[in-house]
């Protein structure tokens, strides 16, 4: 059934939660707004705090609503609450068709878009008494920092969950993610000697240049169409004029084939193992952040969200990409689970929008799902 979307309703929703700053570890005031907007509702919800390694701590949301159809498929959804800076002073505008920020701040239709449509999807299915299975709701948070947030929810959350459909991919309305990467970090820390720049540097060894060498030697770029790699920062030294004792390189790599991450992992090593004798010590930490997934058009997670798309009118279309969702996290746990697109446009900008009817949209597709599930 086509349930009416009160535009104005989502809207301004929406725009309620964009106006509200949440940087990574800093959505408590989101996570506020969306407990009192399901005040006396009838969903159970959980606030689920943590705190992580680097000593931040914030909390994710589950709102559950049992099933009231025992022959339907359990179906989570999920949208994260942070964004990524400058969120401070946010005024979203509306002009025409599009909400768009103030050119001053990003907007936050990445994610809180999602969020909107999983609440304003709530309404619609109480309201109506659409007959569902086990149905979460999943706002989490510090996403976009490494998806923190949902290393952290528990295993048992997922208890009954057939498929997972994570909101936070961009473009219009229709798209489903098929691939998703397998992702790597590293952290090289080369050990030099401190000397006083100016009256021995002789008797120092400058580990930002060793590090710079190390550089040099290190893959970066696209190396293949489905792998990549970066290095992201260097660090080091204590001062201008005090030959660096320490330098702390941090990068990364990830691909859509997790075999191909080992040949990287091997250039990484060597790298480092080329400039080992020029230091007092270099060492490299290679981390496994989270893996991927690989669907074909086949899968049923696919096809079951394909059809969700067609029934609400749109033609379904399928991509890879190699940026990394929660969909990444859920997939490691064990839940199939697939990224949509959702509207956003431009994000991590102060030229990101979002289109009016892709809110409209994102909401119909969630109730197509929850009631042919």
């Amino acid at each position: 059934m086509n349930y009416k979307i009160d535009q104005e309703k989502i809207v301004n929703l929406f725009m309620d939660m964009a106006r509200i700053s949440t940087p990574s570890f800093y959505e408590k005031p989101v996570m506020d707004f969306i407990e009192t907007y399901l005040k006396g509702k009838k969903v159970a919800l959980k606030r689920i705090p943590y705190t992580h390694t680097n000593g931040l701590s914030s909390e994710n949301i589950i709102i559950s609503m049992p099933a009231t159809d025992k022959s339907k498929k359990g179906i989570f959804f999920d949208a994260h609450a942070d964004t990524v800076n400058p969120c401070e002073n946010v005024v979203p505008v509306i002009d025409g068709d599009i909400i768009r920020s103030s050119k001053n701040s990003i907007l936050g239709a990445d994610d809180k878009c999602g969020i909107a449509s999983m609440l304003i999807a709530i309404d619609t299915i109480l309201e109506n008494n659409i007959p569902h299975g086990e149905l979460l709701f999943i706002v989490s948070s510090a996403e976009e920092v490494g998806l923190v947030g949902a290393q952290y929810i528990p295993q048992d959350i997922f208890q009954g969950m057939d498929y997972g459909v994570i909101l936070d991919s961009g473009g219009p309305v229709g798209k489903i993610n098929l691939k998703a990467p397998f992702h790597y970090t590293y952290t090289i820390t080369v050990t030099g000697k401190a000397a006083h720049a100016a009256v021995a540097p002789e008797t120092g060894i400058n580990a930002i240049k060793i590090a710079a060498e190390v550089i040099c030697d290190l893959p970066t770029g696209r190396i293949a169409e489905d792998t990549v790699c970066n290095v992201g920062t260097i660090t080091g030294g204590s001062g201008r004029n005090v030959v660096p004792e320490t330098a702390i390189i941090v990068g990364e790599f990830r691909s859509l084939v997790d075999a191909k991450c080992a040949p990287i992992q091997a250039q990484v090593l060597q790298a480092v193992a080329n400039h080992k004798d020029k230091a007092v010590d270099i060492t490299c930490d290679i981390h496994k952040g989270y893996g991927g997934y690989d669907f074909d058009k086949s899968a049923e997670i696919i096809k079951f969200v394909a059809q969700g798309i067609s029934n609400i009118g749109i033609t379904p279309e399928f991509e890879e990409s190699c940026g990394g969702t929660n969909a990444n996290v859920y997939s490691t746990k064990g839940v199939c689970s697939t990224v949509i697109s959702v509207g956003m446009e431009s994000i991590h900008s102060v030229d990101e929008y979002i289109r009016i009817q892709d809110l409209i949209d994102t909401t119909k597709l969630l109730i197509n799902l929850v009631e042919t599930a």
